[in-house]
């Protein structure tokens, strides 16, 4: 029994691969950079991303909470896609927030183009946070965001910073990382580039 429930968990991640690859590669030519079918690919996107992330022990009991921190440009697409969607047992919360402050029960939180001029501090404040932090704007991950959600040549593209990952104690699917482009924070590399002059 255990090594069938085992299966169907494989197969259930599996499709849930398939699905994400296909929001990728083939559902998401956008009307424009600014268009509400562009949101609506990303906040599928929000979404699948719960199923190839882990959280350290202690959040897996909560619900999933899908934080939106500055001038929200999702509308109802959150709430549409995670309507009656579970993983793993655990329900989707979708919480708007004016700013973020420590405590704050996310595990995904997408930080709004509102806040370009603040995303350096405001990534530095969750810097050891166990949260997903996630972007639409250039530089997001160099400067420490965890997901960047870039549009190139009308389609949604991954960019992941493996050391922001690393600081939230959150692991991140090989399944997932195969489909990004992998980014260092600009602090790292830049060490690493020091390191290896010396």
């Amino acid at each position: 029994m255990d090594l069938l429930k085992q299966f169907r968990r494989r197969q259930t991640r599996w499709w849930d691969l398939v699905v994400l690859w296909a929001a990728l590669a083939q559902m998401a030519p956008l009307l424009s950079p600014q268009s509400s079918g562009e949101y609506e690919v990303k906040a599928a996107f929000l979404y699948k991303f719960a199923s190839f992330v882990e959280w350290p022990e202690a959040t897996r009991d909560e619900p999933l909470g899908i934080c939106v921190v500055g001038k929200d440009p999702f509308g109802g697409a959150l709430e549409r896609v995670v309507e009656g969607k579970t993983i793993g047992g655990r329900e989707f919360v979708v919480r708007r927030l004016k700013a973020w402050q420590a405590g704050e029960p996310c595990h995904i939180l997408f930080v709004a183009a509102s806040e370009k001029q603040r995303l350096r501090p405001l990534l530095g404040q969750m810097r050891h946070e166990a949260i997903l932090t996630v972007g639409d704007v250039p530089g997001f991950c160099e400067i420490g965001g965890a997901i960047n959600l870039s549009v190139v040549e009308s389609r949604v593209k991954l960019e992941i910073n493996l050391d922001a990952t690393a600081r939230s104690g959150l692991q991140v699917s090989s399944k997932l990382l195969s489909l990004a482009r992998i980014v260092r924070s600009t602090a790292s590399a830049a060490s690493a580039a020091n390191g290896v002059r010396n």
